[in-house]
């Protein structure tokens, strides 16, 4: 079964090689509901590799992102109100400034992630990792970062 990948170059198809075929932004969408396949157990359906994407500023609300490998992901300024990043790798993500009221951040993996000015409204962090992160290459450790974050509501229930 093939991986789908966005990398810095584009967003790319194939079986973890980034020389696989590259595809439009409209096929974007075809990712998402593919990822949401596999989650639900569908046939067709496959996880989506998003490790360093850079997705930052788009709408993309109530998606299923559950499972999805997207450490490094740039979502700076995006909205994704009502989405679901339940058990997702969100290592050192940047979320800073993005709309994520309503998300369920449950047992994500959300090391050295970026959440500086987001709106995380009535978000659930329920035993979710926001523990310090090091990224490959850096020598410094960056803690999780919720600095002027909207927090009214959130669950961080068993958060750590």
């Amino acid at each position: 079964m093939g991986v789908l990948l966005v990398r810095e170059g584009g967003i790319w198809y194939g079986d973890r090689d980034p020389r696989g075929a590259r595809v439009t932004p409209e096929e974007l969408v075809t990712i998402i509901k593919r990822h949401d396949r596999f989650v639900r157990g569908l046939v067709g359906g496959e996880r989506a590799e998003l490790k360093g994407a850079r997705l930052s500023g788009l709408r993309l609300s109530n998606l299923n992102f559950q499972q999805a490998i997207m450490s490094r992901i740039d979502f700076s300024g995006a909205t994704l109100n009502g989405s679901d990043f339940s058990f997702a790798d969100l290592f050192t993500a940047d979320l800073s400034g993005a709309a994520l009221n309503g998300v369920k951040f449950d047992r994500a993996d959300l090391r050295g992630a970026r959440l500086q000015g987001a709106s995380l409204q009535k978000t659930s962090f329920s035993e979710a990792d926001l523990r310090p992160g090091m990224a490959v290459g850096s020598a410094v450790e960056k803690p999780t970062d919720l600095s002027e974050a909207r927090l009214e509501g959130a669950n961080f229930e068993g958060a750590r």
